[in-house]
């Protein structure tokens, strides 16, 4: 799964759909205001953790915790048998 971005307003309003929700986390924003996420979310629980991939990763954005965060979840992109 490649890296997704979402603009942190779609991301805190949870509208139809299929979503997974993730509480209390240290996201890493980039500088156009979007949150990051793929197979693995681009935040942490631990903001230490966070700040330290940010810094390895992606120096110029930033750690923000955001209470509530709505990732949608595409069905499609996983091989169901």
């Amino acid at each position: 799964m490649k890296l997704r971005h979402i603009k942190i307003e779609d991301a805190i309003t949870p509208k139809d759909g299929l979503y997974r929700i993730v509480c209390d986390y240290w996201w890493i924003v980039s500088n156009d205001n979007t949150l990051m996420y793929g197979a693995s979310l681009q935040a942490n629980s631990n903001k230490t953790v966070a700040e330290h991939v940010r810094d390895k990763v992606y120096p110029t954005s930033r750690v923000e915790q955001i209470p509530v965060v709505y990732i949608p979840i595409n069905y499609k992109e996983y091989n169901y048998r």
